[in-house]
């Protein structure tokens, strides 16, 4: 399987934009090959050279197309939009190889919004109040941590699900760092990829570049335990 992707065809982006206008079940059974062969083949085959690759460095990162790869179709059981498909494509690449593995790479595939990320998503309460643990314990690693990664022009992502108030037992914390890192529900760094990346094999070596630039934040938390 190594060394077999070549790239998504421009098709794969025609697919997801008709997809979002269409939005019914007897279109995409009509055109679920052209899912396959455009979208799924390409990003089944990039997983396996992403994990080939990150094996050869040393990185602790793999992906099971059967457990890393995310459904087309959405669960629309309690959401307001009942759309029945989701119009990106997506994947993750984790220690375990499935997706509720702490720590991960993520990738994102989408008409004019692609991209890749990395770090912890939304991890459950225990592991993210041992980051939370790790970051009061050792305030200048964290903020060690915080200036290499901006050293490599990464940042943490604004965190949309962050809470509004300080959690419990941290209250006379003051530090403007440190109360960001608190009241996260996920720390994660992303970096935008062009279309024409994504469109060749040169995604390989983009994608691996970036997550050995953002290994230092999946090291903190794998390190504080999680």
């Amino acid at each position: 399987m190594e060394g077999q992707f070549q790239g998504f065809p421009a098709s794969a982006f025609d697919f997801l934009r008709d997809l979002a206008v269409e939005q019914n079940k007897a279109w995409f059974e009509d055109n679920k090959r052209l899912y396959e062969d455009t979208v799924r083949w390409p990003l089944t085959a990039l997983i396996a050279d992403l994990t080939s690759a990150f094996t050869r460095l040393g990185v602790p990162l793999q992906g099971d197309p059967k457990r890393s790869i995310f459904r087309i179709h959405r669960d629309v059981r309690f959401a307001r939009d009942k759309a029945p498909y989701k119009t990106n494509a997506g994947a993750v690449l984790t220690r375990a190889g499935g997706k509720n593995s702490p720590g991960l790479l993520y990738l994102h595939i989408q008409p004019d919004r692609c991209f890749t990320a990395c770090g912890f998503y939304r991890p459950d309460p225990a592991p993210l109040q041992m980051i939370r643990d790790a970051v009061m314990a050792t305030p200048r690693n964290y903020q060690t941590l915080l200036r290499r990664l901006a050293d490599r022009e990464l940042h943490l992502a604004l965190d949309e699900d962050a809470l509004k108030r300080t959690p419990r037992g941290y209250e006379g914390v003051t530090d403007p760092v440190l109360l960001d890192a608190l009241r996260r529900r996920s720390f994660i760094v992303r970096e935008p990829l062009t279309q024409e990346v994504v469109a060749s094999p040169a995604l390989i070596d983009r994608v691996v570049g970036f997550t050995q630039k953002a290994r230092p934040l999946l090291d903190f938390g794998w390190k504080a335990g999680v």
